[in-house]
């Protein structure tokens, strides 16, 4: 990643491309040249954080995994947001930033990772399906 990091009398100031060149490996095995196009480099993430009225938000890198065939995944935020979900949501807007928000359980109000099932209340995640998987038992 071509990053640029400087720092003046108050800030650190670090420059992060907002795109990024796409590589498959497999490609450049055959043809030499494994570079099949240009993506986004940043995403903005909503995290549900059920020990907080506000989510944790911020700003990630995606990572590149269309020679797998799949959708890009993110990684963690390397940038907190202080500020409310509808700030943040409008500076992803006005960045021209895509954001992802995480679903939140509706029975513990914690994030819910990956797969889940909906309950009658609404999403729940694996830790809640599996307290009502045991309590049958």
């Amino acid at each position: 990643m071509n990053q640029q990091i400087t720092k003046n009398k108050t800030h650190l100031i670090i420059k992060i491309p907002l795109r990024a060149k796409r590589f498959n490996p497999y490609s450049e095995m055959y043809s030499g040249d494994g570079y099949t196009g240009d993506m986004d480099n940043i995403i903005g993430l909503i995290i549900p954080d059920k020990q907080c009225s506000e989510p944790k938000m911020g700003f990630a890198n995606y990572i590149d995994m269309d020679y797998k065939g799949k959708e890009d995944q993110h990684g963690e935020i390397f940038y907190y947001y202080d500020g409310n979900k509808k700030d943040f949501i409008k500076l992803c807007g006005d960045l021209k930033i895509d954001f992802f928000e995480y679903p939140k359980c509706a029975y513990c109000g914690g994030c819910i990772y990956g797969v889940f099932t909906c309950g009658k209340k609404g999403n729940k995640c694996s830790i809640c399906e599996l307290k009502k998987t045991k309590k049958n038992k």
